[in-house]
């Protein structure tokens, strides 16, 4: 009993493998070839033979390292490596990055948070990578803030004196500025009112057209695009398709899940998350291109390229022998010169 209840196991487990489609609410989980090909087929550009690797485990997290659950800094829950978007949060530091509070500043930005991933959120939203997160109350956060606004201020009353008494010496290099000013702009107008006046003949004719052409509503071609009618034995079981109908319910769960949260975050009530950056796309690229020739490799060429080899060498006798058919003299006079090469370079020995 056990042998068959272990064998059954392992042809259940060779029969499943690691689906890998970003897109899809099933992401980075193990599904059989079936539910593979099922959920695939939901979408325009996914690829099985890229997406799903049969006999593989998702929890091999050596071979997929996307498939990683870590803690995540911008949300401070678990989630994907691959979905984790600001990187997983250092280890033992869990507590500082999403539960203590304290004072955020990066340029000239300086204001309380409850928590270290929210102020990184904060500096990366606005196009800074450097951050200072010092851990302390909010009203002294507040007050540290404060002080520099005051510095500031003083240094603007200042500079705003200056440049009072900036102003009061360039008034009159200024008026003379705007007379000259304006004498241009009157030479530019009446230059502009010639040359509109002597091509009033050309415009007259091509006015009227030209208010027809923009007037004109352009007829929108509006392509139906039909919706192809596609036949699957799966379909024909009604055991696959109660699967296929509670995959489709899940999937759209996830999705209204997702909607719902990208709308939250972009109300404020919960931290945005950062935007995926080039590196993060090219590492994704370059590992599916190496599992790709992993388990997918391009046939070796060693077998065609020793035929090819051959054909050359064959056609080469061919034609070496029709030379010889159609002229006899040439290959009869060509060897009498080798053979007077040989003797010669045997005397000069």
């Amino acid at each position: 009993m056990t042998l068959t209840f272990l064998l059954l196991i392992n042809l259940a487990l060779a029969q499943s493998g690691c689906f890998l489609y970003s897109d899809s609410p099933f992401y980075c989980s193990d599904l059989s070839i079936e539910e593979a090909e099922t959920e695939c087929f939901f979408y325009d550009d996914c690829v099985l033979e890229e997406s799903f690797f049969l006999e593989e485990s998702c929890n091999d997290k050596q071979l997929f390292t996307e498939c990683k659950v870590v803690f995540c800094k911008d949300t401070c829950t678990e989630q994907l490596l691959s979905q984790c978007e600001a990187g997983p949060v250092p280890a033992g530091e869990e507590e500082l990055w999403c539960v203590k509070g304290g004072c955020c500043q990066f340029e000239d930005y300086c204001q309380y948070k409850t928590s270290e991933g929210l102020c990184e959120i904060e500096a990366t939203n606005n196009d800074f990578q450097d951050f200072s997160f010092t851990e302390s109350p909010e009203e002294e956060c507040l007050e540290s803030c404060l002080q520099p606004q005051v510095i500031e201020t003083d240094i603007i009353e200042n500079i705003s004196n200056i440049n009072e008494n900036i102003t009061k010496i360039e008034d009159d290099s200024s008026n003379k500025v705007f007379f000259w000013l304006f004498l241009l702009m009157f030479a530019i107008i009446v230059i502009m009112i010639i040359h509109h006046f002597y091509h009033f003949q050309y415009f007259k004719k091509n006015f009227w057209n030209k208010v027809k052409h923009l007037f004109t509503k352009k007829k929108e071609i509006i392509k139906t695009k039909e919706e192809l009618k596609w036949y699957s034995p799966n379909f024909s079981n009604p055991l696959l398709r109660k699967e296929i109908k509670s995959m489709k319910q899940k999937r759209e769960h996830k999705i209204k899940q997702r909607n719902r949260e990208d709308y939250l975050a972009a109300v404020g009530l919960i931290p945005k998350k950062i935007t995926k950056d080039e590196f993060s796309k090219l590492r994704q690229v370059v590992s599916a291109h190496q599992r790709k020739n992993k388990y997918h490799p391009e046939p070796k060429k060693e077998y065609f390229h020793n035929l090819e080899q051959v054909v050359e060498k064959i056609k080469e006798r061919e034609e070496n022998f029709r030379e010889r058919l159609t002229h006899p003299k040439k290959f009869k006079e060509k060897k009498d010169v080798d053979e007077l090469i040989a003797r010669l370079r045997k005397i000069a020995k």
